[in-house]
């Protein structure tokens, strides 16, 4: 990076004085965007900054969360995808102390899986088991004091709706069921209820067993072979490879273009259908998850009803829980 070292040494003053100013921020901002690129060197001196949970502002905040995660996200091949070895970085940083400590932190973690095309099944299970932490003791930077264990803060609910949302990416995916478990634990470990809590868990339980994907974006690994490809390439003539290759997919289109609808149509109808059809192995694992709190609480209650009046075709197995629920 082109700040020769400066953001280090801004950095070390800043934890001299123990609190983060606005002058800092705006010093941080000019040599952080003065190149493209940021080192590994610089990223952990501007981690360390937000590790140590000092007075600061909002400015410092959102500027942390803003650079960590172009770094996260952008700064990798191919662009858009937060590797491994980046997501396994970030989740030992935040993970030093055993959670997230403080409001900036969460920020860059949901603001991470918002911006990237696709992030790793961990990074999302390590924000969502911070979430679980929080509900289960009471305590989280998203509060303004520790609470008595067994509630949810409107900040936390918000946290909550922007990782499970961004989690889903660009392709609309559905919540996967171990975000639906750990979503369940939270709902499980409360002992009180709250409307905003409620509506987002069971919509997000609902999407599990009944959501379809679409369009669902390539993983790392087709992409960077993509990229491979289109550099391969460009030494030749791609531009009239393209040229053939879309105008015979034009030409076909124009002369079937109604018909290549109503198909289309009625393809992404069938798999709306399959995916909302309860499936045996769908109803088991639901009757079993609702079945852990003991009893038939009024979230599971409103998750029954809801696939009773919508859902195509249901497993037999989950009509005596739809019943009770009735």
């Amino acid at each position: 990076m082109s700040s020769n070292g400066v953001i280090p040494v801004i950095c070390e003053s800043i934890h001299r004085r123990r609190a983060i100013r606005i002058e800092d921020v705006r010093a941080l901002r000019k040599f952080v965007y003065s190149d493209a690129l940021i080192s590994r060197d610089e990223a952990d001196a501007v981690f360390e900054l937000a590790a140590a949970n000092y007075p600061d502002c909002p400015e410092w905040r959102e500027l942390f969360a803003e650079t960590m995660s172009d770094w996260l996200v952008a700064q990798n091949e191919p662009e858009g995808f937060v590797s491994e070895e980046k997501a396994d970085w970030l989740v030992s940083r935040i993970g030093r102390a055993g959670r997230v400590t403080s409001l900036a932190e969460f920020d860059l973690l949901a603001m991470t899986m918002e911006k990237a095309r696709a992030t790793t099944p961990g990074l999302i299970r390590f924000a969502l088991s911070q979430m679980r932490a929080a509900v289960r003791s009471g305590a989280s930077p998203l509060r303004a004091a520790k609470t008595a264990p067994g509630s949810i803060d409107p900040a936390e609910i918000a946290m909550l709706r922007r990782i499970i949302f961004a989690a889903s990416g660009d392709n609309g995916a559905s919540v996967t069921r171990d975000e639906a478990e750990m979503l369940f634990d939270i709902n499980d470990a409360l002992t009180a209820s709250n409307p905003e809590w409620d509506d987002l868990f069971v919509k997000a339980v609902v999407n599990c067993v009944m959501a379809a994907s679409f369009a669902a974006p390539p993983d790392r690994a087709e992409a960077l072979s993509r990229r491979a490809w289109l550099d391969s390439e460009a030494r030749v003539d791609v531009g009239g490879f393209l040229s053939r290759m879309l105008g015979g997919a034009a030409l076909a289109m124009r002369d079937d273009a109604p018909d290549a609808f109503t198909r289309m149509n009625a393809r992404l109808d069938g798999e709306i259908a399959a995916n909302a059809a309860i499936s045996h192995d769908e109803a088991a694992w639901l009757a079993g998850r609702i079945g852990r709190a003991g009893r038939l609480t009024d979230n599971a209650r409103k998750i029954l009803r809801f696939i009773a009046k919508e859902s195509p075709k249901i497993d037999p197995s989950l009509q005596p829980l739809i019943d009770l629920a009735a």
